[in-house]
């Protein structure tokens, strides 16, 4: 009974990294971003198979779950130790600041947020497809953004239009570049309400070669007067994950 089962368990095991090879490879096809629905329709497996083995690579770090779609590692975490720049160490981040964090890379001409640790005291979750679209107006955003040229700059503007989301945010595109403008170079930024009435964020630009990226968290703004001590914090933390990855 014990080789029996021993027999039938090999196939099994070796079936079930095939299917997930296959869900990986679609999710390739995709662009890196893709619904367990879009893979289990591309791979012909049943949703219930594609759920489960997504979330057994999930569990591996093989892929992310950002707000129900599946997402592979970017550069930014496949090139360094996984435990540092995954949802570990962000989810880490969050639980000491009691912050919603996010890691933000521009890519292929546009801000992309791939990853999100939300802390159940912070309040606004990070919406990834609506921070993409309104970079001019968050701290990740506007750091990325002011590491461009100008040509660069208003053709990121030109596909993603300013709105003045609330009071505080950038009225136009000739705005939105005198503001990325009077940025440092990879010097944190931060910003206030510009995205949210009553929220704050604040980024700390870090770079992977000509990947550009930035650690960002968001907070409601009762707790501003803590943005200068917390992006110190987190500009320091992040300097000694990147010297341990040297």
């Amino acid at each position: 009974m014990q080789d029996s089962t021993r027999k039938s368990n090999g196939p099994t095991l070796i079936g079930s990294v095939q299917r997930a090879l296959r869900l990986l490879s679609a999710l390739e096809h995709h662009g890196g971003r893709a619904t367990a629905k879009q893979l289990a329709r591309d791979t012909r497996l049943p949703l219930a198979t594609a759920y489960h083995l997504l979330r057994t690579l999930q569990h591996e770090g093989a892929v992310f779950n950002e707000y129900g779609h599946y997402l592979l590692p970017p550069p930014v975490v496949t090139s360094a130790p996984r435990r540092e720049f995954t949802q570990t160490w962000l989810d880490s981040i969050g639980r000491d600041l009691h912050t919603v964090t996010y890691l933000a890379v521009y890519r292929a001409g546009d801000v992309e947020i791939t990853a999100v640790s939300w802390h159940p005291l912070c309040g606004l979750p990070a919406d990834p497809e609506r921070l993409s679209a309104t970079a001019y107006a968050h701290a990740a955003g506007q750091s990325l953004l002011a590491r461009l040229g100008e040509e660069q700059q208003r053709a990121h503007l030109a596909r993603h239009p300013v709105e003045p989301l609330t009071p505080h945010t950038v009225p136009d595109t000739e705005a939105a570049l005198r503001k990325l403008a009077q940025i440092p170079p990879f010097s944190p930024v931060v910003e206030l309400q510009e995205l949210a009435v009553g929220y704050a964020s604040a980024a700390v630009p870090v770079s992977f070669g000509a990947l550009h990226a930035a650690v960002a968290f968001s907070v409601r703004m009762e707790r501003s007067g803590e943005l200068g001590s917390m992006t110190a914090w987190l500009k320091a933390r992040t300097e000694d994950v990147l010297r341990s990855l040297a």
